[in-house]
């Protein structure tokens, strides 16, 4: 990626995502799902013609994939519908994550920190790796994670991919026990390196790693690694090691 685009701006919303969807609500309770105006969606937003702030709100709603466009014209899109009309709550949960992923600088974020934590000096890293405008970079890194805390991406510094991921890891933070619905892991035997169930795809293995007093864990990596995958693999470890390890209290 390069690191010298700070000459051509880089678009991103200008608003976080849980704004952008309460903006959509206000369009469609005005106008419906479409066709309408740009000057029709910035009224039903509350401005008197296509004013800045009224510009940086329809922005918002088309960098999410809220809006689509044909010509002159504006309608709600799949996603909107989805997230406004849903069939059911995991409809709506899910086009909310289809909606953090739209913006293509959030595809680039989303891509380069999943399953890791975001860097301390986030708003630097957008400047220097991503070509944000410094000046903006703060506002931009501020509204990537708030945006992405509403569609449930970002817990606790954490960057997930999905919905399910996301769950799964809130679960090992809080102690919760994985859900019963979801199907019984198979049972590694702790004498062998790795293997194969028939269940895993073709470029999926196993790991069992013996552990203390018995036990083991499992690991399940998808093949070939990079050397980045296995950073990340010990950088969540690193992360994840005040949740993990139980420690027994000192005796008198």
């Amino acid at each position: 990626m390069a690191a010298n685009r700070e000459t051509s701006r880089r678009k991103a919303p200008a608003q976080p995502l849980g704004d952008a969807v309460e903006m959509l609500e206000r369009v469609f309770a005005g106008l419906g799902s479409g066709p309408f105006s740009r000057e029709a969606v910035a009224e039903a937003l509350g401005h008197q013609g296509i004013t800045g702030p009224a510009s940086r709100k329809i922005g918002t709603l088309m960098h999410f994939g809220l809006l689509d466009r044909r010509g002159s014209q504006y309608h709600v899109s799949d996603i909107g519908k989805r997230i406004i009309q849903p069939t059911s709550p995991d409809e709506r949960a899910d086009a909310i994550v289809d909606a953090a992923f739209a913006p293509t600088l959030y595809q680039e974020i989303f891509e380069a920190f999943s399953e890791g934590a975001l860097p301390t000096l986030f708003a630097n890293v957008l400047s220097r790796q991503f070509g944000v405008f410094r000046k903006s970079s703060e506002s931009v890194a501020s509204i990537f994670k708030e945006s992405a805390e509403f569609a449930g991406l970002l817990r606790k510094g954490i960057l997930c991919q999905s919905r399910e991921q996301s769950t799964e890891r809130q679960q090992v933070q809080s102690g919760s026990p994985v859900d019963a619905t979801r199907e019984k892991e198979p049972q590694v035997s702790q004498t062998s390196s790795s293997m194969k169930t028939s269940h895993l795809r073709e470029s999926e293995e196993e790991f069992a790693i013996p552990l203390t007093q018995g036990r083991s864990a499992v690991i399940r990596l998808m093949r070939p690694l990079q050397a980045t995958d296995v950073s990340r693999l010990r950088a969540w470890i690193d992360l994840m090691s005040d949740v993990l390890v139980e420690e027994k209290p000192e005796a008198d």
